[in-house]
């Protein structure tokens, strides 16, 4: 078990060395970012807008600029992605390894308990033809007693014989129980070994994936807030209300504003927080109206679904350190992981962007943490919430 851990753990380390590596490679210099090529300023939008030729122009030149950008940050994620794809491996690994110890486990202890019924059934047999003088005193009775009595003795002792097979009988099934209990138990300790193994191996890559997206964070901005102020400069040329675009430009100016107040910990991570208060003494991520999909509901649904409009503040439910935050994969999109001071991890999916929060920092309850999006596998704007403990995902509804 021990050489079968050592060898997956090195071939999970090398893969997301690998993986790394092509990151890297992708990032300084695989690709001619959008952001690198010169840009039409919001002065050249405004002259264009003035010219019904040009403005058709420059919208054909942001849409083409748009597409441009649209598939770099795909590309970006897409190489990110494939960084975290060892992580995600381990995470799973782990997470199939502590389901079988589990099962196994529970599967032990009712053989235990079988044993146990068993056991105390064979005892009450023996109490019984103990009580009755067993079959030495039943022989001599024979022998001094009359006819009717003699009848009476031979149904007693036939009695006796099969409460003698019967109890045989039980005590091989209690025999049977207790070897399979332990043969059970055995398996689950050795599972639970993987699992604990497996669970520091996604641990170290977690670390690595987190540094990783950290070390990727400006270059993900870089190429969000490139992608909002074309698409604002794109509805600037389209709009037919206005003749100037003071209006989409200044927009642009207050949302970029406030991202940066909650960034630098204003109202966001790190700084004070509010929340709608939650169970156990929890804060709700956002405020619940409904929820659209329950925990293992199907079976693969590991958390809860919270609808709640794009751009929603997603509030940590307690307070933690940040130890992911980013683009994880096109299953979860950009994603937050809080471990909770409480001894829990709470997840945070399909976030609208990159998180206000960076890994290894300390935020308090009710601090925002992300906002809710529909990236990743998503269909609508929601935040997929998840709670683990122990490295097992459980679920949240208790905390809401």
């Amino acid at each position: 078990m021990n050489i079968t851990s050592s060898v997956r753990r090195r071939r999970l380390v090398g893969a997301l060395a690998a993986a790394l590596v092509g990151l890297a490679l992708f990032l300084s210099g695989g690709a001619t970012p959008a952001h690198g090529v010169e840009l039409p300023t919001w002065d050249d939008v405004q002259a264009a807008k003035r010219n019904e030729a040009a403005a058709a122009a420059k919208v054909t030149e942001i849409e083409g600029l748009l597409e441009q950008s649209l598939a770099e940050l795909e590309l970006l994620r897409v190489a990110t992605e494939q960084a975290n794809a060892s992580w995600q491996d381990a995470e799973t690994a782990a997470a199939d390894a502590a389901l079988r110890a589990e099962t196994l486990q529970a599967k032990a202890d009712k053989s235990r308990e079988e044993a146990n019924v068993a056991a105390d059934q064979a005892g009450v047999v023996v109490g019984q033809m103990y009580r009755s003088g067993g079959i030495d005193r039943s022989a001599d009775m024979f022998f001094e007693a009359d006819a009717a009595t003699t009848d009476a003795l031979l149904n007693r002792l036939a009695m006796m014989e099969q409460a003698t097979r019967r109890n045989t009988t039980i005590a091989a099934s209690a025999e049977l129980a207790r070897n399979t209990a332990s043969s059970l138990g055995e398996q689950a300790d050795a599972a639970s070994t993987e699992r604990d193994q497996l669970r520091a191996d996604a641990e170290q890559l977690a670390q690595t994936a987190a540094e990783n997206l950290d070390a990727q964070r400006t270059t993900f901005l870089a190429q969000e807030a490139q992608q909002r102020e074309l698409e604002a400069q794109l509805a600037a040329l389209k709009g037919a209300t206005t003749d100037t675009v003071a209006g989409y430009e200044e927009r642009l100016r207050a949302e970029e504003e406030e991202r940066r107040k909650q960034q630098s910990g204003g109202g966001g991570g790190g700084g004070g927080g509010g929340g709608t208060p939650g169970g156990a003494g929890w804060y709700q991520p956002v405020p619940i109206s409904w929820i659209s999909t329950y925990f293992r509901q199907p079976p693969s649904h590991t958390g809860l679904d919270l609808p709640a409009g794009c751009g929603t503040p997603i509030v940590a439910p307690s307070s933690g350190t940040v130890a992911v935050a980013g683009w994880v994969d096109n299953f979860g999109g950009y994603m937050t992981y809080l471990n909770q001071d409480n001894g829990y991890q709470t997840r945070f999916a399909h976030q609208i962007g990159t998180p206000p929060v960076v890994s290894g920092q300390w935020v308090p309850a009710g601090a925002v943490i992300g906002y809710v999006g529909n990236t990743g596998m998503s269909f609508g704007c929601h935040v997929h919430y998840e709670v683990l403990s122990g490295g097992n995902f459980i679920d949240p509804t208790p905390f809401i």
